[in-house]
């Protein structure tokens, strides 16, 4: 097992270099579908690698007692992030979608570099880091599927991960725009 630490701040740049890739893409004004399709993917496993790590760092961080306020904290910060983020992009994107794009590389790169200050778990830095992730990641998935309700889940989210997570993160932008309305309306739809 690695750090959840190292696992974040790696996945970030990973974003960040899709984001990049993005950027020039839009920059150089050469749109390739292999390459748009490419990036989401790389985009996309880079995701999978962030979110378990950033959903449960919090339990490895604070004392149990803690754990509620922290988890609290957390999804704070994430509504925020859901609030807040749609209308920065939309501000950006009406300077230019070259220039939001630039920025979300430049945002990933500096959650990356804030990442170095979260400490990694005690029992992580005595064993190096390392452990049999093949086998724990074989015992995790054939425990999850030999209960019922989490067989129904994992298939759940394979199959909306896999076609409705890109039809949303790239048609609604595309739909938006061509009803002419902006991050700003997206990010007060998302506030309710």
């Amino acid at each position: 097992r690695w750090p959840k630490p190292r696992l974040m701040m790696l996945s970030l740049i990973v974003l960040s270099l899709g984001a990049a890739g993005y950027a020039c893409l839009t920059s150089l004004g050469w749109y390739s579908l292999p390459l748009v399709i490419a990036l989401g993917l790389l985009g996309a496993a880079a995701s999978g690698v962030l979110m378990p790590a950033t959903m449960s760092i919090a339990a490895e961080l604070v004392p149990a007692g803690e754990l509620p306020q922290a988890l609290g904290l957390q999804r704070s910060a994430q509504s925020l992030r859901r609030t807040l983020g749609p209308a920065l992009g939309g501000l950006l994107v009406s300077l230019g979608t070259g220039v939001a794009l630039w920025a979300q590389c430049g945002l990933l790169l500096g959650a990356a570099l804030a990442v170095r200050a979260i400490p990694q778990h005690p029992g992580l830095q005595a064993q190096g880091g390392r452990g049999p992730w093949r086998e724990e990641l074989r015992r995790g998935l054939y425990a999850a599927w030999a209960v019922p309700t989490e067989r129904g889940w994992t298939l759940v989210g394979l199959i909306s991960t896999t076609l409705l997570l890109p039809g949303f993160t790239m048609l609604v932008p595309l739909k938006l725009q061509s009803l002419g309305l902006s991050g700003s309306w997206l990010g007060a739809v998302e506030c309710g």
